[in-house]
């Protein structure tokens, strides 16, 4: 997938989002930019995140990636 994300970046600056399992969250931040130079991304762990990361992506012309873990339900 993320060499799919590389081609994108290629032809246009681009915003992707990563649904990842949380003990992994880490390891998609350090694969996305070791594999996509010049990409800008950002961990997503609260709305308040989620709302700077739009912001940002509105106004920047550069690859913006974004790696969001689902809240654990505590049963």
């Amino acid at each position: 997938s993320l060499a799919a994300a590389w081609l994108l970046l290629r032809h246009k600056p681009f915003r992707i989002l990563i649904m990842s399992p949380g003990h992994i969250v880490r390891k998609w931040r350090r694969e996305v930019e070791w594999l996509i130079p010049g990409a800008d991304c950002h961990v997503i762990k609260n709305f308040t995140d989620l709302q700077k990361f739009k912001e940002k992506a509105t106004v920047s012309k550069e690859p913006m990636i974004a790696v969001v873990s689902p809240p654990i339900i505590a049963a």
